[in-house]
């Protein structure tokens, strides 16, 4: 998925996108929170004009929080430990791959 379908179909979930810089990991503006993405056209409109810029989720506004795998062998051994499989779980969420062997995974959080 391209990065303007991607932001097209985070906005149409009701998640609030905060932009980051390329070859950053996280968002360099001042007052950043107060400046998160949260229509389809605006995002898009700012993507199309900053195509290597990366993208952010807002948890606090999206009403979502994320389970970060930095090594998915790992992590499921870790799992296993507790009696949990981390591949049902995952299974359950949206996901965001970057590289091979890692992740996110999207829940709604409750508030």
């Amino acid at each position: 998925m391209d990065i303007i379908a991607s932001v097209k179909h985070y906005t149409e979930l009701g998640w609030a996108l905060v932009t980051i810089p390329a070859g950053s990991k996280a968002p360099t503006d001042y007052g950043w929170p107060e400046k998160a993405l949260r229509r389809t056209e605006d995002a898009v409109a700012y993507y199309q004009r900053n195509v290597t810029h990366n993208v952010g989720l807002l948890h606090s506004a999206s009403g979502t929080c994320a389970l970060d795998i930095d090594n998915m062998e790992w992590s499921r051994t870790a799992f296993e430990a507790f009696g949990l499989d981390l591949d049902a779980i995952l299974a359950t969420a949206p996901r965001i791959i970057g590289r091979p062997g890692r992740g996110k995974a999207i829940f709604r959080a409750h508030r």
